[in-house]
């Protein structure tokens, strides 16, 4: 008995027109293209999402590694807080440049890497890499892009890159609502021996002792390089890890970490209608952050 034309008509799509070797028509190709598309459209975004969540997650780990170490400098020297080269000499490795006098102050002036596992030959020029000190999604610092690398190398990539740390910890002054944890040795650029000509306040060179913490869960010690509200968020280097709002890894002085929402109008300099109030606003232990 003949088999059905259905039949007959499949039996011919499957081995091809000549009935012998299988081959698909322009129009299914098309077709399973079309769908493959389809799906990576669907996929892509979420795994875009899953990636950057990762980086979130690597560099709050960061943060949480720099809390430990920081809890451990303390019992040694009996609760105070060290006294920094500069924003960049809590921990991490000599930078590509010489801001903040990052080629001079390596892994060997930096208080925190021996708790890190790091140390740094003292005098040398290019120390092992602090990984720890790296944020993965590092994009810079906007108010460092101007300085360039050397010729021909472009804007500076990261902070990463350019000081050998990713975290900006609260130094010598008490801006954006929050009091400075860690105190200044008054070295500024390089070379190292560039000490600041005018004399330094009392309360810069001075760091806080945790026993002066009136609240641990929202002191603030160090967060993302560009937290600080002279960054805007308008500006793509700030925008880290969430691309609408001006979230940040935060290292808190109870050890914990948090991506914490910084809201522009109690931060950014431009913000508020009265501008300087979110450079001035004495920090205060009952606000979101101090």
């Amino acid at each position: 008995m003949p088999a059905p034309y259905a039949t007959r008509a499949a039996a011919r799509i499957v081995a091809g027109r000549d009935g012998k070797s299988p081959a698909f028509t322009l129009i299914e190709l098309l077709t399973v293209v079309g769908i493959i598309a389809i799906l990576l459209s669907l996929l892509v975004p979420g795994l875009e999402k899953a990636l950057g969540t990762a980086e979130v997650v690597r560099c709050a780990s960061n943060e949480s590694a720099a809390g430990k170490a920081l809890a451990m400098y303390l019992h040694d020297y009996r609760r105070a807080y060290p006294v920094l080269d500069n924003y960049n000499g809590l921990f991490g490795n000599l930078g590509n440049t010489t801001l903040m006098g990052s080629d001079h102050h390596g892994a060997f002036t930096r208080p925190l890497n021996p708790y890190l596992g790091y140390v740094g030959t003292k005098g040398a020029k290019v120390d092992s890499a602090v990984k720890v000190a790296q944020c993965p999604s590092d994009r810079g610092d906007p108010v460092l892009m101007t300085p360039v690398l050397g010729p021909g190398s472009g804007p500076i990539p990261s902070a990463y890159v350019a000081l050998g740390v990713s975290y900006f910890p609260q130094m010598a002054r008490n801006n954006y609502r929050t009091r400075h944890v860690f105190g200044w040795n008054g070295h500024g650029m390089s070379p190292l021996d560039d000490v600041t000509q005018e004399p330094l306040p009392s309360d810069y060179a001075a760091s806080m002792r945790s026993s002066q913490i009136e609240r641990a869960d929202n002191k603030l010690i160090l967060a993302d390089w560009p937290w600080h509200g002279n960054r805007l968020y308008s500006n793509d280097q700030t925008r880290w890890h969430d691309p609408e709002r001006r979230r940040f890894n935060a290292l808190f002085a109870d050890a914990h970490v948090e991506f914490f929402f910084f809201d522009p109008k109690w931060i950014e300099v431009n913000g508020s209608t009265d501008a300087g109030d979110n450079w001035t606003t004495p920090p205060n232990a009952s606000f979101q952050w101090w």
